[in-house]
This record gives C-alpha cells, sequence and structure tokens, in this order.
C-alpha cells in the first residue's frame, strides 16, 4: 500500500519551523511526504534537503475574493489528484478548509489541525460566520480533528463545526527540550523582558510597547526588546514605520526577526506575550523549556500555561496596565525567586508538551488510520 502523506498549511515557513520533527520521523518511518503551501524558494530548499517534495499554491491569508479563492480550491484539487495520497494532515484555516473540501470528493483520509481559530473568532461578524460555515463543510467527513486548547474544543462543540467523537486536544506543536536546554541566567542588575512573535496587533504588540514605555519611566535598570517578523500578509499587521514610530525615542529595540530565539531566551529574565487569542503559543512553551518566567494573558490558549504567581503571571487582553503591573511583579521578585518560577515552567514542559510527545501522536494516528484504509 502506497505511505503517500501530503502535509499542507499556508507557509513553508510554518512548516519547517513547527513540523520539521514530524516531517523527519514520518520520513524515517517509510511515509513518501509531499508538502503544500505558498511558495517559498529558500524554505522549499530547506525542506527538500529533509527528504520530502514541495508544493507551490497561491494562498493569499488575508483575502477573502470568490475568484482568488476559487483559484486556490482549484490548485488544490490538481495537486491531490496528482499526488494522489492516502493521508492529507492540515494546518491552519485555509489548508484545512480545502484540503477538506476536497477530501470529501476524493475520499481522502484526513487529520485536521486547528492551530488557532484566528481573527476570524475574536470579533462577532461576517467573517466568522463565514469561517464557521467552511469547517463545517470541510469537516463534515474528518477522520480526525485536533485543536490545541479547551476552549477551542468547546467552541467546535457549540457551533458544532465537526463530529464531536472526532475531536482531540494536541499540546501545540511541542517543544524539543534537547535544544531548549534548561538554563540558569546569572544575577544581573539588568532585568530583561522581551517579545518574541510576529508584529501583531493581535499579539499584543500595541500593549507590550504602552506598558513597558511606563515601566522604562519608574525603574532605571530595565531592558526591552521585540524580536519577530513584520507580517504583512496578516490582517492585524503593524508595519515597520508605525513600529518604528511607537518605539521612537524610547530604550526599547527592535530586534528584526531571529532564525535562533535561544541565546535571546538565555539572556532574558522574562518573556512577555500578552495575545488575544492563541493555539497553544510556541515561543511561551521555548520559554518555558529554557527555564523563564513568562507573562501572558487570560486568553485561550495562553491561560493554561500559566500558574499564577507559580510560573508568571497572567492579565487581561488589551490591558496595558494591568501588563506594567505584572512586569513590575517580575521586577521586585529576586533572582532566586525567578529561577524557582523557570524551573517550574521546564517540569510542566517535560511532563505536557515535548516535541516527542506530539510527534508520537501524529504518529498514533496515521497507523489506526492505515489499519482502517481498503
Amino acid at each position: 500500500m502506497s505511505k503517500t502523506i501530503v502535509i499542507s498549511a499556508n507557509t513553508a515557513w510554518f512548516l519547517l519551523h513547527f513540523e520539521r520533527e514530524l516531517i523527519i520521523n514520518l520520513i524515517q518511518d517509510g511515509y513518501n511526504i509531499h508538502c503544500i503551501s505558498k511558495y517559498d524558494k529558500t524554505t522549499f530548499r530547506k525542506l527538500n534537503k529533509l527528504g520530502c517534495t514541495c508544493h507551490k499554491i497561491h494562498i493569499n491569508r488575508k483575502g477573502m475574493s470568490p475568484i482568488e479563492e476559487t483559484y486556490t480550491l482549484l490548485q488544490y484539487l490538481l495537486l491531490y489528484i496528482k499526488i494522489r495520497p492516502k493521508v492529507i494532515l492540515s494546518f491552519t484555516i485555509k489548508p484545512v478548509i480545502y484540503s477538506g473540501i476536497i477530501s470529501r470528493i476524493l475520499k481522502i483520509k484526513t487529520i485536521n489541525t486547528i492551530t488557532g481559530l484566528g481573527t476570524a473568532f475574536i470579533n462577532e461578524g461576517l467573517q466568522k460566520k463565514i469561517v464557521i460555515t467552511l469547517y463545517k463543510s470541510a469537516l463534515k467527513k474528518a477522520d480526525k480533528v485536533l485543536v490545541l486548547n479547551n476552549y477551542d474544543k468547546k467552541i467546535f462543540i457549540k457551533y458544532k463545526l465537526c463530529n464531536k467523537e472526532i475531536l482531540n486536544i494536541i499540546p501545540g506543536a511541542g517543544v524539543d527540550i534537547n535544544k531548549f536546554k534548561y538554563s540558569i541566567k546569572p544575577p544581573s542588575s539588568i532585568i530583561d523582558f522581551v517579545f518574541i512573535g510576529r508584529i501583531l496587533k493581535d499579539k499584543g504588540i500595541l500593549e507590550f510597547i504602552e506598558a513597558s514605555k511606563k515601566i522604562l519611566l519608574n525603574y532605571e535598570n530595565i531592558k526591552v526588546q521585540i524580536v519577530g517578523p513584520i507580517d504583512t500578509d496578516n490582517i492585524s499587521a503593524i508595519n515597520t514605520e508605525e513600529l518604528e514610530n511607537l518605539i521612537k525615542d524610547t530604550k526599547i529595540k527592535y530586534l528584526g526577526e531571529s532564525a535562533d530565539i535561544y541565546p535571546i531566551l538565555k539572556q532574558s529574565d522574562c518573556i512577555v506575550l500578552p495575545s488575544y487569542r492563541e493555539g497553544v503559543p510556541t515561543v511561551l512553551l521555548e520559554a518555558m523549556a529554557t527555564g523563564r518566567p513568562i507573562i501572558t494573558t487570560d486568553a485561550p490558549g495562553c491561560t493554561e500555561l500559566v500558574i499564577n504567581n507559580k510560573n508568571g503571571y497572567k492579565v487581561p487582553i488589551k490591558d496595558p496596565k494591568e501588563l506594567s503591573k505584572a512586569m513590575t511583579k517580575i521586577i521586585n521578585l529576586s533572582n532566586a525567586e525567578r529561577v524557582t518560577m523557570g524551573k517550574l515552567n521546564r517540569e510542566i514542559i517535560k511532563q505536557r508538551y515535548t516535541k516527542e510527545m506530539v510527534v508520537n501522536e501524529y504518529k498514533s494516528l496515521l497507523r489506526t488510520l492505515y489499519k482502517n484504509l481498503k
């Protein structure tokens, strides 16, 4: 029996950074892996070196044009007819929806991972209604639907987006605890706060900047850095000029995008991600694995990671005042107290969120699907 599998996401960057270990493991197990995403020459080359075949597709992450979306759907259809996979693993919203629709037509087994319900579910409106309708159509005959947190599971059940018998929770993309080794930062008079993530309003970048400005006015021994890409394809994006104006005449430093955030995590005292909504934020998992306290929001996907006052702090969404109070708490802790928080975070990761656990879950699901293939 053919062991051809398609893994699809909206960007090749997503596949390389979040699903690299899964791809490697599946290839080692004898699966023939095809990756489908928006074209990215450098990342496609890296994925090819892993041993998989890459296929480009036109996909506009924030577009809603019927003509453009129909074109994307037809591209998926033609690729699936050409590749003839036995199973499709889909990640991110549009690949899940379009692959789900086509898999019903071509009778292909599917595992759909909802990496986050995204901007559409942050606000009520027409976009949310459209996404709900599309999910129901795409997931009607799905074999497995995976969400990353209990809140999203409840949403799927509430709106009947799929059969609840096929709905499971998986702990995000997981974190490689061998790469993100536990590290204790030596005592220092400088307290280093870092925001790591795409520069989006939905990630809470505006609140982080506002809270940081207040902290920098009240304390001298503070370092504030922002790390991450300017994601202009996203509907809640902030461009480079806007970001530069926001941090102008402050001590806040924007370091741009980093290919390796582990050295940044090691040098930090606390990672801050005041997001409006997540699946499970990988950057917080990586910070926790490294042994750093975290500050995040009481938002889906974030709130589950924090035992308040034990391994970090959580604050209300869109509340820079409370965020600055949480940052002040970190400043007022002793180095030993921050180390204790970090040790607990490392243990939480080892128990619930390792990359090995996540990869093994997907491999188990695939074995089950192959047993049921005719």
